[in-house]
């Protein structure tokens, strides 16, 4: 696996490694899923797009690698101070963005534990 920078942090190596399957862009394979989904999931805002939603579910993907694969309940208050810096064009405020971040933290968990057992 891949060494994670923290985007949050100015491009710094966090020593933590990326989930298995992640691009240097930030891309992963759920990318695909989340964007044909994220209208139907529970957390939905309506008259929010994808342009809203991509950044959280990035933010959620990396974050758990950089926060050496905490339980998101750990990472939470830092997840939320860092939200502001992380969201670019992002109109979802934290309490919004939340559910979608958190759905990436626990699905990159799973990617990693699929992989351990795997391999």
């Amino acid at each position: 696996m891949d060494k994670v920078s923290d985007p949050v942090n100015g491009g710094a190596d966090t020593g933590a490694r990326s989930v298995p399957g992640a691009g240097d862009d930030g891309s992963f394979p759920e990318m695909a899923r989340y964007r044909r989904d994220y209208r139907d999931a529970s957390y939905y805002s309506t008259g929010r797009t994808w342009s809203d939603y991509a950044p959280a579910y990035r933010y959620g993907h990396q974050q758990w690698a950089a926060h050496d694969r905490a339980a998101f309940e750990q990472a939470e208050a830092a997840l939320e101070r860092d939200w502001n810096a992380a969201r670019g064009a992002s109109r979802l405020s934290w309490i919004e963005a939340r559910p979608a971040v958190m759905a990436a933290w626990l699905d990159a968990d799973a990617l990693a534990a699929g992989a351990a057992t795997a391999g």
